[in-house]
């Protein structure tokens, strides 16, 4: 084994910097990609890998057997609960700028790992017994949680962004997005209670999965156009939303938000200076 003496690189705090906000986008462009995927991979895939039609429902593929074969096994209901806990768990890891908006991530993580233990019924339109309960109200917490972070916790970030054109587009966009995550979720489970599961409700699942990656994909745009996560892991910056007492003034005041709107983006550290070695 060969050991070099030259010194390792030293880390900056630019580099730390980017590393945790590198992780961040990594997260959300995770959320949003598994959830565009998601009803796509179980119905494509379950074509072309396994020669399963089309389900009525997203919860279906759980049971779904090959070739129609009722008495096989569901060869997609790995992947279901695995994508479920994945997404289930990256919510949950995700941290928001507020409690409030931690405590919906959470929630709603915790909501999406429900979804993948608590299966449908066999037929995905029974409702008798506590699972199939357990089931659509995990669904509907994920989602309606979501909603709330989509309608109420977007506007902490929104005064980072350059002029008021761009933070009205990304306002009107939130709500959209928003009502599209509350209302998709409640359709289908409204039509599978009514008139059990079809098609239609294969179109409508997806369509509320389509909203929620929209929701994370939307916030890394603008989150690289604000540059508001290397803004606030400055050391200049925070992000408290408590209010305090400003005793000069004799008022109360929420601290960081004017302020980090107010701070010019970051530049990058000059590298340190690499020690000489003795000839």
């Amino acid at each position: 084994m060969r050991f070099s003496l030259t010194p390792p690189p030293v880390v900056t705090p630019e580099d730390l910097r980017r590393h945790v906000s590198g992780t961040y986008k990594s997260l959300r462009n995770s959320l949003g990609l598994i959830s565009f995927g998601f009803p796509l991979f179980l119905w494509i895939g379950g074509e072309l890998w396994y020669r399963i039609p089309l389900q009525g429902s997203i919860s279906a593929y759980y049971y779904a057997p090959c070739d129609g074969n009722q008495s096989g096994e569901a060869p997609l209901r790995t992947w279901f609960v695995g994508i479920l806990f994945t997404l289930g768990l990256f919510l949950y890891l995700y941290k928001g700028f507020s409690n409030k908006e931690n405590v919906l991530l959470n929630v709603a993580g915790f909501g999406g790992l429900g979804v993948a233990l608590f299966p449908m019924g066999h037929t995905c339109g029974a409702t008798s017994g506590w699972v199939p309960i357990a089931h659509t109200v995990s669904a509907l917490t994920a989602f309606f949680c979501l909603a709330l972070v989509a309608w109420f916790c977007t506007k902490q970030s929104l005064p980072l962004l350059p002029n008021d054109e761009r933070r009205a587009f990304y306002q009107w966009r939130y709500k959209v997005i928003s009502v599209c995550m509350g209302a998709f979720p409640a359709a289908a489970a409204a039509i599978v209670w009514f008139f059990g599961q079809n098609y239609v409700v294969f179109a409508v699942e997806a369509a509320g999965l389509i909203a929620f990656g929209a929701y994370w994909l939307t916030k890394g745009q603008e989150f690289a156009e604000s540059d508001a996560e290397m803004r606030a892991l400055d050391e200049t910056a925070t992000l408290s939303t408590e209010p305090v007492v400003d005793r000069a003034a004799g008022v109360n005041k929420v601290p960081g938000l004017s302020e980090l709107a107010a701070l010019p983006k970051l530049k990058p550290s000059p590298p340190p200076a690499q020690p000489q070695t003795a000839r």
